[in-house]
C-alpha cells in the first residue's frame, strides 16, 4: 500500500509539474501544490511534510539508539554506551551519541547526498535480511529458537525481494558504495576488535 501510495504521488507530480518537476530540485511536491493549490496548497505540504519528518525523526531517536545500546552491551562499543539512566531507565549515553553523529553528518552534506547514501545502507540492509530469511527456511524449527520460516512461496518472495534490491542497488554510484564500503570495514573492525572476539567467533 505504501508503495502503491508513492506510485499516486509521483504520478500525479509528473502530470501537474511535466517535465519542470524535475528542474525544481528543492521542493517539487510543493511547487505541485502550488500549481493547483495555490499559495495555501504550497504552505499545507510543507508544514504537513515537516510534522511528517518532526515525528520520523523523534520515532528514530526513540528506536535507533537502541542498536548502539546492543552493540555496547555486547562489547562492540565502549561499555558507557551501553550505560542505562537510573531514573529514566533509558540508554541515555546511545541516546546522545545518536544525535551528535546524526547532526555531524546531517550538517556535513547536502540532503541530496545524503539520500542517496542512506537508501543505499538502508537497501544493503534489507538485501542482509533476505539472506538472512533464506538462512532460516533451512533451519528446522526447535523450542525456544528461531527457525522453519515456511509459508506459501517462501523461496519465491525472498528471491524475487532480493533480486529487486539487486536491480536497485546496480544503479547507485562507486561514491555510494564507498561510503558504504568504509562502514563495513570500521564495523568489521570494530567487530574483531571486541574483547574476546576470537573466543566468541
Amino acid at each position: 500500500m505504501t508503495t502503491l501510495l508513492y506510485m499516486a504521488i509521483q504520478f500525479v507530480a509528473q502530470g501537474v509539474g511535466g517535465p519542470e518537476l524535475a528542474a525544481n530540485r528543492e521542493a517539487p511536491l510543493a511547487e505541485t501544490a502550488a500549481m493547483f493549490l495555490g499559495h495555501w496548497g504550497r504552505t499545507l505540504l510543507l508544514v504537513g511534510a515537516g510534522i511528517s519528518m518532526f515525528g520520523y525523526l523523534t520515532g528514530s531517536m526513540l528506536a535507533t539508539p537502541r542498536t548502539l545500546f546492543a552493540l555496547a552491551r555486547d562489547g562492540v562499543l565502549p561499555a558507557a554506551v551501553a550505560r542505562v539512566h537510573p531514573r529514566f531507565h533509558t540508554p541515555h549515553i546511545a541516546v546522545m551519541l545518536h544525535a551528535a553523529l546524526t547532526a555531524v553528518i546531517g550538517i556535513s552534506s547536502t540532503f541530496e547526498r545524503l539520500a542517496v547514501v542512506s537508501n543505499v545502507v538502508v537497501l544493503s540492509l534489507n538485501l542482509l535480511c533476505c539472506a538472512a530469511a533464506w538462512r532460516l527456511l533451512k533451519r528446522p524449527a526447535r523450542p525456544g529458537q528461531p527457525g522453519g520460516l515456511l509459508f506459501p512461496g517462501a523461496r519465491l518472495v525472498i528471491g524475487a525481494a532480493a533480486l529487486g534490491l539487486l536491480w536497485v542497488l546496480s544503479h547507485a554510484t562507486w561514491l555510494e558504495f564507498t561510503w558504504l564500503g568504509g562502514v563495513l570495514g570500521v564495523a568489521t573492525a570494530l567487530y574483531f576488535l571486541r574483547p574476546g572476539a576470537r573466543r566468541r567467533t
